[in-house]
């Protein structure tokens, strides 16, 4: 088996601060150090957190809520309009949350992604001072819990 040295990239995951370097050779030629990379559709960083990669996710989902003409159609009932944000952006956003860690500020994120999309689905401007609580029950009728 070979490697392409000039392809291979290695990563030292740690807790530390900084995170202590690792000088790999092979045939004479130094491998370079990166702090985060997508392995297998995943980014990795070297602290071991998910936070860049949660942000990586919801602009992922972003721009596949973009993307999607039907949603931000009003011919299509608002029932209609929420499983295709659930099929196609939901599915997109939580692939691989099984190995996230959540913390308050990753959660926030996560709901104003959320509201987001249903003002964005709803057509309400940020002007119009409507409440999450509001936006939520015209969507779901149900009260948003934080």
């Amino acid at each position: 088996m070979e490697m392409n040295v000039k392809k291979t990239k290695a990563m030292v995951v740690s807790k530390k601060n900084p995170v202590p370097g690792a000088n790999i050779l092979i045939d004479e030629t130094s491998i370079e150090q990166v702090t985060s990379m997508v392995h297998l559709g995943h980014m990795v960083t070297d602290d071991g957190k998910s936070d860049k990669e949660i942000k990586r996710r919801i602009g992922i989902a972003r721009n596949a809520y973009k993307n999607l003409s039907t949603i931000s159609s009003q011919d299509a009932s608002i029932n209609t309009r929420k499983r295709i944000v659930k099929c196609y952006v939901w599915a997109t956003f939580l692939c691989g949350t099984e190995a996230w860690t959540i913390t308050k500020s990753i959660a926030k994120k996560t709901n104003a992604f959320e509201m987001w999309m249903y003002r964005r689905m709803r057509r309400i401007p940020w002007t119009a001072y409507m409440s999450n609580n509001e936006i939520f029950t015209m969507i779901d009728n149900k009260q948003l819990l934080l």
